[in-house]
């Protein structure tokens, strides 16, 4: 459409290069977490007809044509060469626990429907066609639910002979939704058994990834997932693959004629640091950057109450005073250096 495009492409090279079979990447709001997982869906994803399940030949390549990772000869031979499960659960935000697990569920449901082709499949036993037929009639019992991407990876192993890429964006937004609306106990019991169920000695399964802002503790949700690797904002790996870097920045402010703002937009939302003190990327939340420009070089705190912080005010709420004490530093503009 003739929009300015941030090349986030070798995303996907160092996916494919980092260790780790299930990675969870926790990243602020507005940093272009469901974009990536999206992109790599259609980069990874086995291109086939819902009905059929006939291949349409590289159905995607055209996504990628020109960008940077067309270069990586060796990232190019996986494209389109996985079954792929993508689950954005970025809109589970309900107020109670009922509503939260049939719209759970209904995301499941609709996963399942992509590959409708599974009940006319020669390698599913029968017994595998009657669990799909549940899900496609959307009535699976909740003990179904629980395992429903675990079968779907079965499945899709046996019709395609290849293991399944799973990824799953925003996984913490239900959460974060059941613990200020009190059905917190609920929801991670189901989490719980979700997650263990596909991540948890999958054979299936190729590789996981996993998006959200929060770092939920391994004591809770995912508790015994020994396979879990954890890339968080202290880490290295995919520093600068989420958020905008400078270079990306002023590329952009050179193409919409803004350049003589470059110290001024450095002072409002180059606010972010990721990756270890010596090796770390200094970088601007892309909402920001994105509502700055489309507003022809308008400086404004756009990123404010774009999050809900209900789980942060709690904390701060509960905490000693020495906490207490350090936020109020920080609203005074003063800095506080942690280790």
């Amino acid at each position: 459409d003739d929009l300015f495009f941030i090349d986030k492409t070798l995303f996907i090279k160092e996916i494919l290069e980092t260790d780790g079979r299930v990675k969870l990447i926790p990243r602020p709001r507005r940093f272009g977490k469901t974009l990536n997982m999206s992109m790599l869906s259609y980069f990874f994803e086995k291109p086939v007809d819902p009905g059929t399940g006939e291949l349409a030949e590289k159905k995607n390549a055209h996504l990628f044509k020109g960008k940077k990772i067309e270069q990586c000869s060796k990232s190019m031979k996986q494209m389109g060469q996985w079954p792929t499960i993508f689950l954005s659960l970025r809109e589970i935000k309900e107020g109670e626990w009922e509503r939260a697990y049939d719209k759970f569920a209904d995301f499941i449901y609709q996963e399942f429907l992509k590959h409708k082709y599974l009940v006319t499949s020669d390698k599913l036993t029968e017994e595998d066609k009657e669990i799909c037929k549940m899900f496609f009639a959307r009535n699976a019992d909740r003990k179904y639910v629980d395992q429903s991407l675990k079968f779907l990876t079965e499945y899709l192993y046996k019709h395609h002979q290849k293991k399944v890429i799973v990824l799953i964006d925003e996984y913490d937004t239900p959460i974060n939704y059941a613990y200020r609306n009190g059905y917190y106990d609920e929801m991670i019991e189901f989490c719980h058994s979700f997650y263990h169920a596909v991540f948890k000695d999958n054979k299936y399964l190729e590789f996981g990834i996993i998006t959200g802002v929060m770092r939920m503790a391994k004591e809770s949700i995912f508790s015994g997932l020994n396979n879990l690797s954890i890339f968080g904002v202290t880490h290295d790996a995919f520093a600068d693959k989420f958020g905008f870097t400078q270079d990306e920045v002023d590329v952009f402010l050179e193409e919409y004629g803004l350049s003589d703002l470059r110290d001024d937009v450095k002072e409002w939302y180059d606010g972010y640091q990721i990756g270890a003190r010596k090796a770390a990327k200094n970088l601007y939340n892309p909402w920001s950057m994105i509502q700055f420009i489309a507003n022809d070089g308008w400086f404004e705190n756009y990123w404010d109450n774009t999050s809900d912080s209900h789980i942060l005010q709690k904390i701060i709420s509960y905490s000693g005073l020495d906490v207490k004490q350090k936020v109020d530093v920080l609203i005074q503009g003063e800095e506080i250096i942690e280790q």
